[in-house]
Protein backbone atom coordinates (compact mmCIF):
# COMPACT_ATOMS: atom_id res chain seq x y z
CA UNK A 1 0.00 0.00 0.00
CA UNK A 2 2.83 2.38 0.90
CA UNK A 3 4.60 1.49 -2.35
CA UNK A 4 1.45 2.23 -4.39
CA UNK A 5 0.99 5.53 -2.58
CA UNK A 6 4.61 6.44 -3.26
CA UNK A 7 4.23 5.54 -6.95
CA UNK A 8 1.06 7.63 -7.21
CA UNK A 9 2.78 10.60 -5.59
CA UNK A 10 5.70 10.25 -8.01
CA UNK A 11 3.32 10.22 -10.99
CA UNK A 12 1.41 13.25 -9.71
CA UNK A 13 4.69 15.03 -9.01
CA UNK A 14 5.95 14.27 -12.52
CA UNK A 15 2.72 15.58 -14.06
CA UNK A 16 2.85 18.78 -12.00
CA UNK A 17 6.52 19.31 -12.86
CA UNK A 18 5.88 18.73 -16.58
CA UNK A 19 2.89 21.08 -16.70
CA UNK A 20 4.80 23.71 -14.71
CA UNK A 21 7.71 23.46 -17.13
CA UNK A 22 5.40 23.82 -20.15
CA UNK A 23 3.65 26.76 -18.49
CA UNK A 24 7.00 28.50 -17.94
CA UNK A 25 8.11 27.68 -21.49
CA UNK A 26 4.93 29.21 -22.93
CA UNK A 27 5.53 32.44 -21.01
CA UNK A 28 9.13 32.61 -22.21
CA UNK A 29 8.02 32.10 -25.83
CA UNK A 30 5.47 34.93 -25.64
CA UNK A 31 8.00 37.24 -23.96
CA UNK A 32 10.75 36.62 -26.52
CA UNK A 33 8.34 36.96 -29.45
CA UNK A 34 7.19 40.43 -28.40
CA UNK A 35 10.24 41.99 -26.73
CA UNK A 36 11.37 43.80 -29.93
CA UNK A 37 8.10 45.79 -30.00
CA UNK A 38 8.20 46.15 -33.78
CA UNK A 39 4.45 46.62 -34.14
CA UNK A 40 4.20 50.05 -32.53
CA UNK A 41 0.95 51.89 -31.75
CA UNK A 42 2.13 55.51 -31.60
CA UNK A 43 1.09 56.17 -35.21
CA UNK A 44 -2.50 55.06 -34.72
CA UNK A 45 -5.46 54.98 -32.41
CA UNK A 46 -7.94 52.51 -30.95
CA UNK A 47 -11.59 52.27 -31.91
CA UNK A 48 -13.45 51.37 -28.74
CA UNK A 49 -16.20 48.82 -29.40
CA UNK A 50 -18.12 46.87 -26.80
CA UNK A 51 -16.41 43.69 -28.04
CA UNK A 52 -12.96 45.23 -27.53
CA UNK A 53 -10.56 47.88 -28.80
CA UNK A 54 -9.55 47.69 -32.47
CA UNK A 55 -6.29 49.34 -33.54
CA UNK A 56 -6.32 51.46 -36.70
CA UNK A 57 -4.19 54.00 -38.54
CA UNK A 58 -5.29 56.85 -40.79
CA UNK A 59 -3.13 58.36 -43.53
CA UNK A 60 -3.46 60.75 -46.45
CA UNK A 61 -6.27 62.86 -47.87
CA UNK A 62 -8.93 62.15 -50.45
CA UNK A 63 -11.66 59.58 -50.99
CA UNK A 64 -11.63 56.95 -48.21
CA UNK A 65 -10.09 53.50 -48.72
CA UNK A 66 -10.33 50.75 -46.10
CA UNK A 67 -7.63 48.06 -46.19
CA UNK A 68 -8.56 44.78 -44.47
CA UNK A 69 -5.82 42.21 -43.92
CA UNK A 70 -6.16 38.44 -44.19
CA UNK A 71 -7.90 37.03 -41.14
CA UNK A 72 -5.54 34.74 -39.26
CA UNK A 73 -3.75 34.85 -35.93
CA UNK A 74 -0.43 35.96 -37.46
CA UNK A 75 -1.75 38.78 -39.63
CA UNK A 76 -2.06 42.49 -38.98
CA UNK A 77 -2.36 45.70 -40.95
CA UNK A 78 1.41 45.46 -41.55
CA UNK A 79 0.35 43.33 -44.52
CA UNK A 80 -0.28 46.63 -46.36
CA UNK A 81 3.09 48.21 -45.57
CA UNK A 82 4.35 48.15 -49.17
CA UNK A 83 1.30 49.92 -50.65
CA UNK A 84 -0.30 52.07 -47.95
CA UNK A 85 1.84 55.17 -48.59
CA UNK A 86 1.15 55.01 -52.33
CA UNK A 87 -2.59 54.87 -51.71
CA UNK A 88 -2.29 57.74 -49.22
CA UNK A 89 -1.18 60.09 -52.02
CA UNK A 90 -4.72 60.13 -53.42
CA UNK A 91 -6.91 58.76 -50.63
CA UNK A 92 -7.61 58.86 -46.93
CA UNK A 93 -6.43 55.36 -46.08
CA UNK A 94 -7.62 53.39 -43.07
CA UNK A 95 -5.78 50.25 -42.01
CA UNK A 96 -7.01 48.16 -39.10
CA UNK A 97 -5.82 45.25 -37.02
CA UNK A 98 -8.98 43.17 -36.88
CA UNK A 99 -10.17 42.16 -33.42
CA UNK A 100 -8.09 39.19 -32.25
CA UNK A 101 -5.16 40.20 -34.46
CA UNK A 102 -1.97 42.22 -34.01
CA UNK A 103 -2.26 45.22 -31.69
CA UNK A 104 -6.02 45.00 -31.19
CA UNK A 105 -7.67 43.42 -28.17
CA UNK A 106 -7.88 39.64 -28.21
CA UNK A 107 -10.88 38.74 -26.06
CA UNK A 108 -11.27 35.11 -25.02
CA UNK A 109 -14.43 34.56 -27.05
CA UNK A 110 -15.68 32.54 -29.99
CA UNK A 111 -15.08 34.65 -33.10
CA UNK A 112 -17.69 34.62 -35.88
CA UNK A 113 -18.16 36.34 -39.22
CA UNK A 114 -21.12 38.28 -37.89
CA UNK A 115 -18.99 39.64 -35.04
CA UNK A 116 -16.64 41.20 -37.60
CA UNK A 117 -19.55 42.42 -39.74
CA UNK A 118 -20.91 44.28 -36.72
CA UNK A 119 -17.57 45.78 -35.68
CA UNK A 120 -16.61 46.89 -39.20
CA UNK A 121 -20.05 48.35 -39.89
CA UNK A 122 -19.84 50.39 -36.69
CA UNK A 123 -16.26 51.44 -37.52
CA UNK A 124 -17.32 52.72 -40.94
CA UNK A 125 -20.21 54.72 -39.50
CA UNK A 126 -18.42 56.10 -36.44
CA UNK A 127 -14.83 56.60 -37.63
CA UNK A 128 -14.77 56.83 -41.44
CA UNK A 129 -18.17 58.56 -41.61
CA UNK A 130 -18.29 58.05 -45.39
CA UNK A 131 -18.65 55.26 -47.93
CA UNK A 132 -15.15 53.85 -48.51
CA UNK A 133 -13.65 51.68 -51.17
CA UNK A 134 -12.40 48.43 -49.64
CA UNK A 135 -9.47 46.18 -50.48
CA UNK A 136 -9.61 42.90 -48.62
CA UNK A 137 -7.45 39.77 -48.54
CA UNK A 138 -8.16 36.04 -48.38
CA UNK A 139 -10.19 34.81 -45.41
CA UNK A 140 -11.66 38.26 -44.79
CA UNK A 141 -13.33 38.47 -48.22
CA UNK A 142 -16.53 36.62 -47.18
CA UNK A 143 -16.90 38.97 -44.21
CA UNK A 144 -16.69 42.05 -46.46
CA UNK A 145 -19.25 40.55 -48.85
CA UNK A 146 -21.62 39.74 -46.00
CA UNK A 147 -21.17 43.26 -44.62
CA UNK A 148 -22.22 44.73 -47.97
CA UNK A 149 -25.23 42.38 -48.06
CA UNK A 150 -26.46 43.15 -44.54
CA UNK A 151 -25.59 46.86 -44.64
CA UNK A 152 -26.23 47.89 -48.23
CA UNK A 153 -23.99 50.57 -49.75
CA UNK A 154 -21.30 50.11 -47.12
CA UNK A 155 -18.68 50.25 -49.91
CA UNK A 156 -18.25 52.15 -53.17
CA UNK A 157 -15.90 49.61 -54.76
CA UNK A 158 -14.71 46.20 -53.56
CA UNK A 159 -11.37 44.60 -54.43
CA UNK A 160 -10.82 40.99 -53.36
CA UNK A 161 -7.22 39.77 -53.14
CA UNK A 162 -6.96 35.99 -53.55
CA UNK A 163 -10.40 35.39 -52.01
CA UNK A 164 -11.02 32.32 -49.89
CA UNK A 165 -12.79 29.53 -51.77
CA UNK A 166 -16.47 30.10 -50.99
CA UNK A 167 -17.02 26.36 -50.49
CA UNK A 168 -14.42 26.40 -47.71
CA UNK A 169 -15.88 29.61 -46.32
CA UNK A 170 -19.32 28.01 -46.02
CA UNK A 171 -18.18 25.24 -43.65
CA UNK A 172 -19.77 25.41 -40.21
CA UNK A 173 -18.74 23.70 -36.95
CA UNK A 174 -20.00 20.27 -35.97
CA UNK A 175 -19.78 18.45 -32.64
CA UNK A 176 -16.21 17.30 -33.27
CA UNK A 177 -15.16 20.86 -34.12
CA UNK A 178 -16.60 21.99 -30.79
CA UNK A 179 -14.37 19.52 -28.94
CA UNK A 180 -11.36 20.52 -31.04
CA UNK A 181 -11.89 24.17 -30.17
CA UNK A 182 -11.97 23.31 -26.47
CA UNK A 183 -8.64 21.51 -26.87
CA UNK A 184 -7.03 24.46 -28.67
CA UNK A 185 -8.32 26.84 -26.00
CA UNK A 186 -7.16 24.64 -23.14
CA UNK A 187 -4.59 26.22 -20.82
CA UNK A 188 -0.96 25.08 -20.94
CA UNK A 189 -1.20 22.27 -23.54
CA UNK A 190 -3.50 24.21 -25.87
CA UNK A 191 -1.19 27.19 -25.53
CA UNK A 192 1.83 25.01 -26.31
CA UNK A 193 0.13 23.72 -29.47
CA UNK A 194 -0.55 27.33 -30.48
CA UNK A 195 3.08 28.29 -29.85
CA UNK A 196 4.21 25.46 -32.12
CA UNK A 197 1.79 26.54 -34.86
CA UNK A 198 2.99 30.15 -34.63
CA UNK A 199 6.71 29.45 -34.25
CA UNK A 200 9.06 31.26 -36.62
CA UNK A 201 9.89 28.04 -38.42
CA UNK A 202 6.20 27.23 -38.96
CA UNK A 203 5.42 30.75 -40.21
CA UNK A 204 8.46 30.70 -42.51
CA UNK A 205 7.31 27.38 -43.93
CA UNK A 206 3.90 28.87 -44.74
CA UNK A 207 5.57 31.93 -46.27
CA UNK A 208 7.56 29.78 -48.67
CA UNK A 209 4.85 27.26 -49.50
CA UNK A 210 1.72 29.43 -49.55
CA UNK A 211 2.34 33.18 -49.29
CA UNK A 212 5.25 34.17 -51.51
CA UNK A 213 6.26 33.09 -54.99
CA UNK A 214 9.93 33.93 -54.41
CA UNK A 215 12.29 34.47 -51.51
CA UNK A 216 13.32 38.08 -51.01
CA UNK A 217 14.99 40.47 -48.61
CA UNK A 218 11.54 41.35 -47.24
CA UNK A 219 11.02 37.85 -45.89
CA UNK A 220 12.82 38.34 -42.56
CA UNK A 221 11.11 41.67 -41.89
CA UNK A 222 7.65 40.19 -42.40
CA UNK A 223 8.55 37.04 -40.50
CA UNK A 224 9.39 39.10 -37.40
CA UNK A 225 6.16 41.12 -37.61
CA UNK A 226 3.96 38.09 -38.20
CA UNK A 227 5.62 36.25 -35.33
CA UNK A 228 5.15 39.21 -32.99
CA UNK A 229 1.54 39.76 -34.07
CA UNK A 230 0.72 36.15 -33.23
CA UNK A 231 2.01 36.55 -29.66
CA UNK A 232 0.85 40.02 -28.61
CA UNK A 233 -1.63 39.90 -25.70
CA UNK A 234 -0.31 36.51 -24.59
CA UNK A 235 -2.27 33.28 -24.73
CA UNK A 236 -5.50 35.14 -25.58
CA UNK A 237 -4.16 35.08 -29.15
CA UNK A 238 -5.12 31.43 -29.56
CA UNK A 239 -8.88 32.04 -29.35
CA UNK A 240 -9.11 33.50 -32.86
CA UNK A 241 -7.01 30.65 -34.20
CA UNK A 242 -9.27 28.02 -32.64
CA UNK A 243 -12.38 29.74 -34.01
CA UNK A 244 -10.97 29.83 -37.55
CA UNK A 245 -9.57 26.32 -37.47
CA UNK A 246 -12.85 24.87 -36.19
CA UNK A 247 -15.05 26.69 -38.75
CA UNK A 248 -16.75 29.14 -36.40
CA UNK A 249 -16.29 31.86 -39.01
CA UNK A 250 -18.38 29.95 -41.53
CA UNK A 251 -20.18 32.28 -43.91
CA UNK A 252 -22.14 31.19 -47.00
CA UNK A 253 -21.76 34.04 -49.47
CA UNK A 254 -21.92 32.32 -52.87
CA UNK A 255 -25.47 33.51 -53.56
CA UNK A 256 -24.68 36.92 -52.08
CA UNK A 257 -21.72 37.31 -54.45
CA UNK A 258 -23.89 36.55 -57.49
CA UNK A 259 -26.24 39.37 -56.46
CA UNK A 260 -23.51 41.86 -55.56
CA UNK A 261 -24.27 45.17 -57.28
CA UNK A 262 -21.15 47.01 -56.11
CA UNK A 263 -18.30 47.31 -58.61
CA UNK A 264 -16.01 44.40 -57.76
CA UNK A 265 -12.55 43.29 -58.83
CA UNK A 266 -10.63 40.11 -58.02
CA UNK A 267 -6.82 40.29 -57.91
CA UNK A 268 -4.94 36.99 -58.02
CA UNK A 269 -1.28 36.09 -57.81
CA UNK A 270 -0.29 33.93 -60.77
CA UNK A 271 1.60 31.63 -58.39
CA UNK A 272 -1.65 30.63 -56.70
CA UNK A 273 -2.83 27.14 -57.49
CA UNK A 274 -5.96 27.22 -59.66
CA UNK A 275 -5.66 31.01 -60.20
CA UNK A 276 -7.23 30.69 -63.66
CA UNK A 277 -10.03 28.50 -62.32
CA UNK A 278 -10.78 31.02 -59.57
CA UNK A 279 -10.84 33.79 -62.17
CA UNK A 280 -13.32 31.89 -64.36
CA UNK A 281 -15.41 30.98 -61.32
CA UNK A 282 -15.66 34.59 -60.14
CA UNK A 283 -16.81 35.83 -63.55
CA UNK A 284 -19.25 32.92 -63.86
CA UNK A 285 -20.88 33.78 -60.53
CA UNK A 286 -20.96 37.50 -61.23
CA UNK A 287 -20.23 38.54 -64.85
CA UNK A 288 -19.75 42.16 -63.76
CA UNK A 289 -16.63 41.18 -61.81
CA UNK A 290 -13.29 42.34 -63.18
CA UNK A 291 -10.26 40.09 -62.76
CA UNK A 292 -6.53 40.84 -62.75
CA UNK A 293 -3.76 38.25 -62.39
CA UNK A 294 -0.43 39.63 -61.18
CA UNK A 295 2.72 37.88 -62.41
CA UNK A 296 5.55 36.84 -60.10
CA UNK A 297 3.37 36.84 -57.00
CA UNK A 298 1.33 34.47 -54.89
CA UNK A 299 -1.03 34.95 -51.91
CA UNK A 300 0.08 38.50 -51.02
CA UNK A 301 0.68 40.41 -54.28
CA UNK A 302 0.43 43.69 -52.34
CA UNK A 303 3.83 42.75 -50.92
CA UNK A 304 5.50 41.00 -53.86
CA UNK A 305 4.18 43.20 -56.69
CA UNK A 306 3.33 46.42 -54.87
CA UNK A 307 3.62 48.87 -57.79
CA UNK A 308 1.48 46.80 -60.15
CA UNK A 309 -0.98 46.17 -57.34
CA UNK A 310 -1.50 49.89 -56.65
CA UNK A 311 -1.77 50.64 -60.38
CA UNK A 312 -4.49 48.02 -60.86
CA UNK A 313 -6.47 49.24 -57.85
CA UNK A 314 -6.26 52.92 -58.82
CA UNK A 315 -7.27 52.14 -62.41
CA UNK A 316 -10.24 50.14 -61.17
CA UNK A 317 -11.34 52.92 -58.82
CA UNK A 318 -11.02 55.56 -61.57
CA UNK A 319 -12.73 53.60 -64.35
CA UNK A 320 -15.69 52.64 -62.17
CA UNK A 321 -16.34 56.02 -60.58
CA UNK A 322 -19.72 57.57 -61.36
CA UNK A 323 -19.38 61.32 -61.85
Amino acid sequence: MKRQKKTLLEIVGSIIFTLSSIYALNHIIFFLATKREQLITKNGDFYKHHHGKMYYEKRGHGSPVLLLHDLNCCSSSYEWQEVVHSFAKNHTVYTVDLLGCGRSDKPRITYTSYLYVQILSDFIHEVICDTPDVIVTGNTVPIAIMLEKLHHNSFSHMIFVNPLDFDKASKFPNTIDSYKKDLWNAPILGTLAYCIYTSKSAILKRFRSEYFAFRSSKELRYLRRYHEAAHLKGSSSKFLHSSIRCHYLGCNVTEVFTELDVSACVILGDGMEYATDISDWAVFLNPRTEVAILPDSKYLPQIEAAEQFVEICETFFTNNTIE
